[in-house]
């Protein structure tokens, strides 16, 4: 049989262990809602610095030039893409000519970026009976 004692113990122990798991859950639950506050408190935060710099006209002055930077820089590199383009159009009609296409071409068509220069390239390597001519023709 248990005394007394042991068994106030054993009740003592498991309140403890009680008390110790409801802190803890409580404990949780505080930082939980405390990390949230803050968070909505940053957003709030942002929220208003972002209401600010849409007011301020400097700033809508600033965007709009930035719009127009990144609208060149696609410009730019759609230019670029059909340049590329027309290269790799005149390369496949070389490459079904008898004679080797040399690197030395190769690079030099990839490295000329005016469409309307590789437009009258494209012409002639149709036009061409050898990429020997083609080369000549170009160089004039």
């Amino acid at each position: 049989m248990l005394s007394s004692k042991f068994k106030f113990e054993i009740m003592m122990t498991l309140f403890d262990e009680d008390y110790i798991f409801e802190s803890y859950v409580k404990d949780v639950e505080r930082r939980t809602v405390d990390k949230a506050i803050k968070e909505t408190t940053e957003v709030r935060q942002l929220q208003a610095a972002v209401r600010q710099v849409k007011a301020s006209r400097e700033w809508e002055v600033r965007f709009v030039i930035f719009e127009e930077m990144l609208q060149e820089q696609r410009e730019a590199g759609k230019a670029e893409g059909r340049a590329e383009g027309k290269a790799e159009d005149i390369l496949i009609l070389l490459e079904g000519l008898p004679d080797k296409v040399p690197e030395d071409l190769r690079e030099y068509l990839f490295s000329e970026k005016d469409s309307d220069v590789l437009h009258r390239y494209l012409k002639l390597a149709a036009s061409a009976s050898s990429v020997g001519e083609f080369a000549q023709l170009i160089r004039q």
